[in-house]
């Protein structure tokens, strides 16, 4: 798709004509100065004519002389400038086709460049800004979602046409919390402690990571400290999508419900993972039901192999809803793994666990309605 070649448009001008206008100019030039010429010779043949007659002659003669090579002076002057402007169209005209060509052949490297696919469970090493990561993990897990951030990346190159970065768009501005409008930063490093692939290596969740730091004064520190460190999921996906969100709260019970989400908020994310949108949940509302040394919480769980296990919840931290029947949820921790009772990790950050226990441990889920 054209992108950048869009940006060169045309030179107006065309130079072939202009430079024939110009040929055109000059041999008129010519012409007027070998009439001048001949013009300077005519007194020279009227020898025998004398007196006051041939005086006015001979004055009117100089001054229709000097009239003459003025034109002449002056059809000169514009063939010269025919010529540069000429020239000038002629070069502008090969330097946009230049830059044009350059543009196109930008547009193709990013055309040829893979899309963003589903990327694996990232590992943040820091662990910062885990409202951020689970709302891209959740954002990039549906089709639409992953569209929509690729869009908000696009690549940089230099003057040599190498990839010096990308320029990444957050639709938000901590700046002005209470307006809505987005922001784009340029980033060309990211942190070296930050999310990570599997692989070790950087990412889009590391792009988006570096992004949201450089918004923030604070960077890696706290939200209290202007940071990105914790932070909500809810926000975090509204500031990634473009789009509104809404949140579900837990119930501590009444009647005959017993603590946790009532059956109709079960079927509302259970429809809202059917229709592909972005959900996250927290448990950071719910921190008394966690070790209060450890912040930790021990449910039983399924791994992503298949495995029984007792897994270790953590308080204070977000987690991607990745899907849900009517008995489970199956959430990620966007840390990329989730440590074991006893000692170990899971082999990644996705595990699923009763209705009950997600209900127990934690207290909203926010649901992403759509893109910008």
């Amino acid at each position: 798709m054209p992108l950048f070649s869009l940006l060169i448009g045309d030179i107006p001008g065309d130079a072939a004509a202009i430079n024939a206008t110009a040929s055109g100019v000059e041999t008129t030039a010519q012409v007027m100065e070998t009439n001048t010429q001949e013009l300077e010779g005519i007194p020279g043949r009227i020898r025998a004519w004398e007196g006051e007659a041939r005086e006015s002659f001979d004055s009117a003669h100089q001054e229709i002389r000097k009239q003459a090579l003025h034109v002449v002076d002056g059809i000169g002057q514009a063939g010269d400038a025919l010529v540069g402007y000429g020239a000038s169209v002629s070069a502008l005209q090969r330097k946009a086709d230049e830059l044009h060509h350059q543009a196109l052949t930008i547009d193709a490297q990013i055309d040829a460049a893979p899309p963003l696919e589903k990327l694996a469970t990232i590992v943040a090493v820091a662990r910062q800004g885990n409202g951020l990561l689970s709302a891209l993990i959740a954002l990039n897990d549906s089709t639409e979602g992953r569209e929509h951030l690729r869009n908000m990346i696009k690549p940089h190159y230099d003057e040599n046409g190498k990839l010096d970065g990308y320029f990444v768009t957050i639709y938000g501005d901590p700046l002005h919390p209470d307006e809505s409008r987005k922001r784009t930063e340029f980033v060309d490093d990211v942190y070296a402690s930050g999310a990570r692939g599997k692989d070790g290596k950087a990412n889009v969740y590391s792009l988006f990571e570096s992004a949201y730091g450089q918004m923030h004064q604070g960077g890696t520190m706290t939200g209290n400290n202007g940071g990105i460190t914790g932070g909500w999921p809810g926000p975090a996906t509204k500031e990634l999508s473009g789009g509104d969100y809404h949140v579900i709260d837990k119930s501590n019970g009444f009647l005959f419900f017993k603590e946790g989400y009532k059956p109709w908020d079960q079927m509302e994310v259970r429809g809202a993972l059917e229709a592909d949108k972005p959900v996250t949940a927290e448990t950071a509302t719910t921190s008394g039901q966690f070790h209060p040394d450890r912040n930790t919480a021990v449910v039983h769980a399924t791994d992503s192999s298949g495995r029984d296990v007792n897994v270790e919840l953590v308080g204070q931290h977000a987690y991607q809803v990745k899907s849900a029947t009517a008995d489970t949820v199956t959430i990620v921790n966007p840390w990329g793994h989730n440590y074991l009772e006893g000692g170990g990790t899971t082999p990644t950050g996705e595990i699923t666990i009763s209705w009950e226990d997600f209900g127990k441990y934690y207290g909203s889920i926010a649901v992403g309605d759509g893109y910008a």
